[in-house]
């Protein structure tokens, strides 16, 4: 929730119209935009952190996914759905043993990507420059995503999965001090 006196950002959350079509259309999408989907469906973070998100983060026995956040070193914790784990099973497969990042296409260059080594080391801080360029890569991702679903409204952004599990908790009666530690 925003302080007080402090304007909350700018988002709304998903309607269920929006949702429908996303679970209509997201397999036919790269698998890409279909990890940025289901963590955000999950109940993930930020798209930065998105973005960012380690394969060591996941406990791949019970699927419950624990990392620091990108800016603030917060630690982020949320239950992958079964999609969710599926489909990053398969990345760290494909991305072999030592892969540190399950989007290294939006973190890296093209150049950096042609590098063996290029995904198997952590920022231990991930300079400013590095997270803009991911964020906006991941945003730009996921607005073509909306942009196919036919969700045009500039209030609807990967921010929107957030507001939209903080919308429904509260529809279910769940308390605010307990939501907001969700």
């Amino acid at each position: 929730l925003p302080k007080v006196g402090v304007r909350e950002a700018s988002g709304e959350p998903f309607q269920k119209s929006h949702l429908k079509v996303m679970f209509e259309r997201e397999g036919s999408r790269s698998d890409t935009t279909r990890l940025l989907f289901w963590i955000g469906a999950s109940g993930g973070p930020q798209i930065v952190d998105t973005v960012f998100f380690p394969l060591t983060g996941v406990n791949w026995d019970t699927g419950l996914v624990s990392y620091r956040r990108v800016k603030t070193t917060e630690k982020i914790e949320f239950a992958a759905l079964p999609p969710l784990l599926d489909l990053l099973r398969k990345r760290r497969d494909e991305l072999g043993p030592g892969a540190v990042y399950a989007l290294p296409e939006l973190i890296f260059d093209r150049f950096a990507l042609r590098d063996p080594k290029c995904n198997r080391v952590a920022f231990d801080r991930v300079p400013k420059d590095v997270a803009t360029r991911g964020a906006f890569n991941g945003m730009k991702e996921m607005n073509a995503f909306f942009v196919d679903c036919g969700i045009k409204s500039k209030e609807i952004t990967h921010k929107s999965f957030r507001k939209h599990n903080i919308s429904f908790w509260s529809s279910l009666g769940i308390k605010l001090k307990t939501r907001m530690r969700m």
